[in-house]
């Protein structure tokens, strides 16, 4: 994993992959975003969730990075971030 940067305030989607930390409610929140190919770029954004952070879960997990490169093959921007308690992101599982 690239090294994540703090972002307050996100702004604009990046233009490039980016993996960053965003301050939520109950702490930071590790993302990564991503863009196709300018000439394949579409309209749309397409947020990736993992599966369960208690059977291997994470916006690294294989699906997930496969169904994200996917999507981004379709044109389309993607996001992925981890639920709390996995990887960066602050906070325990909650079986929410």
């Amino acid at each position: 994993m690239s090294e994540a940067r703090t972002v307050q305030e996100p702004g604009t989607f990046p233009d490039e992959h980016l993996e960053f930390l965003v301050r939520g409610p109950v702490g930071l929140i590790e993302c990564a975003a991503d863009v196709p190919e300018a000439e394949e770029e579409r309209p749309g954004t397409v947020i990736i969730c993992h599966p369960h952070p208690e059977h291997g879960g994470t916006m690294h997990n294989k699906v997930v990075t496969i169904t994200e490169r996917s999507v981004r093959e379709l044109g389309l921007r993607t996001v992925r971030f981890n639920f709390r308690g996995v990887g960066l992101r602050e906070g325990a599982f909650d079986d929410g």
